[in-house]
């Protein structure tokens, strides 16, 4: 009786495994992980849909003025750009049994819940201290980002930052479906519900998750050449600065969005309900996106990909300012800037994990959220201003149309700079 190769043996049952750092999955190990980072990103985005739509109608209800608004919405990018770099290095060089990301968000996730007092409280100084205050524990929220970086096979980042899209939209669909419509009868009901539902489903993703081991971090440089060392390699190269700006164009244009529910809600007369019917479908077309748009990322490339749809949300936001001149025509224009918005924010993520190396990742990409941060605030304000200028909500649209126009121009002078960290060690290919 012939026998089989030894080899068929050892091929047949040797299980497949996938490696992050000094992390190994088999199979089970690999869903579990993708279950809990997954349940964690659902229960947050409640709280991450729930804010941009609930602050501007709260503080439009308590007279606040456009510009009072476009400060407090602005100011966690302000506090962001002076923490965000202190806790990216810092959370690069820390090392503990939990892990180096993880005890930050563990202590920052609770103290996250002091923005569930924001509906309680009507008078300026205290909406801004608990802005201050929520905008500081937020701008640690960052390093989950880092943390997917970390504990993420490379081979598989592509796929888990779709599902990670898929279902984010589910969460977000969960706030504006079932929860938004009875924001004007039980304001503070939702905020809580949503607020906490958030805080406790992202409490037990990051204690069901864990950390590998690190090596030891460099030796520790004096506070000014770490200074130092973070502007040469953050901000002193054409190329890192093409790269910031391409990104930061939606942190530039972003802020119109937030804006866009007082245009739904005063000058087409829809009510919370409509809004959030209208959000939902806007969802779930993004949620029926999302997993093809990381397959599209990984046919084509993150750059074309990215650069095609950063200039088709341009033309969405210019024809929304154009022709959104009742509900049936807003909620048909709206759901075009969903979609493509949808493929561009696909892209985020991999541009961020294609370009910086594992290595510095954290002091990089907050250097990126430095930048991002700071654009963030001034397109927060100057979209602001722009509406009180002209006394309508509609120029919010013709101003995200210009800026995202940008974007795809700095990637296009990103091919003709020189990549200062080519050839290190990324988490994807571009």
């Amino acid at each position: 009786m012939s026998r089989k190769p030894l080899y068929f043996k050892s091929m047949t049952t040797t299980p497949k495994t996938w490696q992050a750092g000094t992390l190994v999955y088999d199979r089970a190990g690999l869903i579990k992980l993708f279950f809990w980072l997954l349940f964690g990103d659902f229960a947050w985005m409640l709280s991450i849909t729930a804010g941009p739509m609930m602050v501007p109608l709260y503080l439009k209800s308590i007279s606040c003025t456009t510009n009072q608004m476009a400060w407090l919405m602005s100011m966690g990018s302000l506090i962001a750009m002076v923490i965000g770099p202190l806790s990216g290095v810092w959370s690069d060089r820390f090392r503990s049994r939990w892990g180096r990301r993880r005890p930050f968000l563990l202590i920052a996730t609770p103290l996250g819940a002091i923005g569930m007092l924001y509906p309680f409280l009507q008078s300026q100084w205290a909406l801004n201290l608990i802005t201050v205050l929520g905008s500081l524990v937020g701008a640690f929220g960052v390093i989950l980002f880092y943390l997917y970086n970390d504990i993420i096979p490379g081979e598989l980042m592509g796929r888990f930052v779709g599902a990670l899209r898929l279902v984010g939209f589910l969460g977000s669909l969960t706030f504006q479906y079932f929860m938004f419509p009875y924001f004007d009868s039980y304001p503070r009901t939702v905020w809580l519900l949503a607020s906490g539902a958030s805080l406790v489903g992202s409490m037990v993703m990051l204690l069901m998750v864990r950390e590998g081991d690190y090596p030891p971090p460099a030796p520790r440089r004096p506070f000014l050449d770490g200074v130092t060392l973070f502007v040469k390699d953050g901000l002193s190269t054409p190329f890192m600065w093409f790269l910031w700006l391409t990104l930061g164009m939606t942190a530039l244009g972003g802020p119109a969005a937030n804006f866009f529910i007082l245009f739904f809600s005063k000058n087409l007369g829809m009510s919370t309900t409509e809004i959030g019917h209208m959000a939902a479908c806007g969802t779930v077309l993004a949620m029926v996106i999302a997993y093809p748009s990381g397959w599209l990322i990984d046919k084509l490339g993150v750059r074309r990909v990215w650069a095609t749809s950063g200039l088709l949300v341009s033309l969405a936001q210019l024809a929304l300012f154009l022709f959104a001149r009742d509900k049936t025509s807003c909620f048909i224009l709206y759901m075009v800037y969903n979609g493509v918005n949808m493929v561009m924010a696909a892209c985020l993520l991999p541009m961020i994990f294609s370009y910086l190396p594992k290595e510095k990742f954290g002091q990089l990409a907050s250097c990126q959220g430095l930048v991002s941060q700071a654009l963030g605030f001034a397109g927060t304000m100057t979209v602001g201003g722009l509406m009180t200028w002209t006394d309508s909500y509609r120029t919010a649209f013709l101003y995200g149309s210009i800026i995202y126009l940008f974007s795809p121009m700095f990637l296009l002078a990103m091919r003709y700079a020189r990549n200062p960290f080519a050839g290190q060690n990324t988490s994807m290919r571009v």
